[in-house]
């Protein structure tokens, strides 16, 4: 909501601000720690400052909402993807460049590599990057003052619950309810699925490293290629192509559950090639439901809701994962299953909704061609 009013370009500066501070405290203490015991406790410390300003979820969320602000309709879903699929990249460069790094040099080497990256891209955003809303003129005091303000809260429940036409209001919160889902998984997924691997299959860190690699790559170039095919070529709605992506995701932990050996992992993960495609698709539903100065509100809800799903996936998954270690420890993956089938089906809903927009929209243009045509015709001087 603040950067619907007072603009992206000073979301993103603040919250690079915290990154970076929170890398140096960080490299400092994992430098220090050579000559100190240290209790694991002060690396809290490097985390403060980005909490203080809302982290990756604030970040994120202004990314996107500039993305779209600078975008236009046809442009919007392929400018999010590109951003995705630059997220995806790092991490997968991340994961296996920082394992050589470290190996050849040292923690705290790592850590300083991180604050350099960071501070690059705190630089671009400072010398490059413009405002992309028109936005008042006010004092920097003002600004910080209304950072804390709790009406602003109240502002984004109303906005986003507020009645829109074409459905607006139920396809805004089907897609919301389908990225909290998403997000439900990827979380609860996140502190079992390499133990799942470890304990059936027997694989090392390393080998998870690469697979993880493997699989970003996989979704990377199956969504690229899914993007170009099928909206650029076969023009198909935003709904059908994340309709696809969902198909895709389910495929891909079905295949994980039934899985008997580790090749067969790599392959279900063949089925999930286009499974990523399915967030920037929601994004961009997202976007053309909202005015640009609301669209911030709208992911910003987003953001809290996924932040807050951890807070019940990780130990749901942790409890279901423990209780069928012995017997099937697999199942999970039948219960990400069933929420990506979940999600599926209120992407028909959604599906639904913007064809009964589009038929309304294509009677409503033929009804003015006629309106327009019936003087013409009426009129002997014509």
């Amino acid at each position: 909501p603040w950067s619907d009013k007072f603009g992206r370009r000073p979301v993103l500066l603040v919250s690079f601000t915290a990154f970076v501070i929170g890398y140096i405290i960080t490299t400092t203490l994992v430098y220090f720690s050579k000559a100190l015991s240290l209790n694991p406790w002060f690396y809290l410390l490097g985390g403060i400052p980005a909490t203080i300003v809302g982290g990756g979820c604030a970040m994120t969320t202004v990314v996107f909402c500039y993305v779209s602000d600078v975008s236009d309709v046809e442009s919007k879903p392929k400018r999010m993807f590109f951003v995705d699929m630059a997220m995806g990249l790092g991490v997968v460069l991340g994961n296996v460049l920082s394992s050589y790094l470290l190996r050849y040099t040292s923690v705290t080497i790592v850590c300083a590599t991180s604050t350099m990256l960071v501070l690059l891209g705190w630089m671009y955003i400072f010398f490059f990057i413009e405002e992309s809303l028109d936005v008042k003129e006010t004092t920097l005091a003002h600004k910080a003052k209304s950072f804390f303000d709790f009406g602003l809260i109240k502002d984004l429940v109303k906005t986003c619950v507020a009645k829109r036409p074409n459905y607006g209001r139920a396809i805004i919160g089907c897609t919301v309810s389908i990225l909290m889902v998403t997000s439900f998984v990827l979380h609860g997924e996140h502190g079992v699925f390499y133990l799942f691997l470890r304990n059936k299959f027997n694989v090392t860190l390393q080998q998870f490293t690469y697979y993880n690699a493997t699989i970003i790559t996989i979704k990377m170039i199956g969504c690229g290629l899914a993007f170009a095919v099928f909206r650029k070529l076969f023009k198909l709605p935003f709904a059908v192509i994340a309709m696809m992506g969902l198909a895709g995701c389910i495929l891909d932990h079905f295949g994980r559950a039934l899985a008997q050996s580790f090749w067969q992992m790599y392959m279900a993960s063949s089925f999930g090639l286009m499974s990523g495609i399915t967030g920037p698709m929601l994004q961009a539903i997202v976007s053309l439901a909202v005015p640009s100065n609301e669209l911030g509100k709208v992911y910003s809800l987003v953001s809290c809701a996924q932040t807050m799903s951890p807070l019940v996936s990780a130990p749901l998954y942790t409890y279901v994962y423990n209780k069928t270690l012995h017997f099937y420890p697999g199942l999970f993956n039948f219960i990400s299953a069933g929420l990506y089938v979940e999600c599926f089906c209120v992407m028909i809903v959604i599906n639904i909704f913007e064809r009964r927009v589009a038929k309304r929209t294509k009677e409503s243009e033929v009804e003015n061609g006629k309106n327009e045509k019936s003087p013409t015709e009426n009129d002997p001087t014509a």
